[in-house]
């Protein structure tokens, strides 16, 4: 990532509340399938690399959204489990509108054409195994968790 911070103090402001509302909406993107949650944490991460070196290292070090970011940077893609709640509550959310809340049969079409689109895009991404360490004893050993 480019290094150059803004110098204005008004600029850094700005990008800081951009960059955090980049974050509230990644944030709501976990529990919502359609609203990514990858592309706005980058955003919010390019915010604060050119506007606070604390709200960048806070972000990318966080136990939950650094994960997101590092993964992506490391072309790792996104975890089973992840890919599995978003397209399980992705269907889940989209049928039963398309069953309960529309009528018009276009907007049906509509609806499962998004659901189609967002599964494919999903599905493009590389999946990863997430490591666990197990204690065994005395011992802790590194066991891939091959979820499948």
């Amino acid at each position: 990532m480019d290094n150059k911070k803004v110098k204005s103090k008004t600029a850094k402001v700005l990008l800081i509340i951009a960059g955090t509302f980049s974050i509230i909406l990644g944030i709501i993107g976990i529990f919502l399938p359609l609203l990514p949650t990858t592309p706005f944490l980058l955003l919010a991460a390019a915010l604060y690399s050119k506007s606070s070196d604390k709200f960048y290292n806070w972000l990318i070090s966080n136990r939950l959204l650094g994960s997101f970011i590092k993964n992506y940077r490391d072309g790792k893609g996104i975890s089973f489990q992840a890919k599995f709640i978003s397209l399980t509550s992705l269907w889940l959310v989209m049928g039963a509108t398309i069953i309960y809340a529309v009528d018009e049969i276009w907007l049906k079409i509509g609806l499962l054409i998004i659901a189609i689109s967002v599964t494919i895009h999903l599905l493009r991404f590389p999946t990863y195994s997430e490591k666990k360490k197990i204690k065994t004893g005395s011992k802790e050993n590194l066991k891939e968790s091959v979820s499948r």
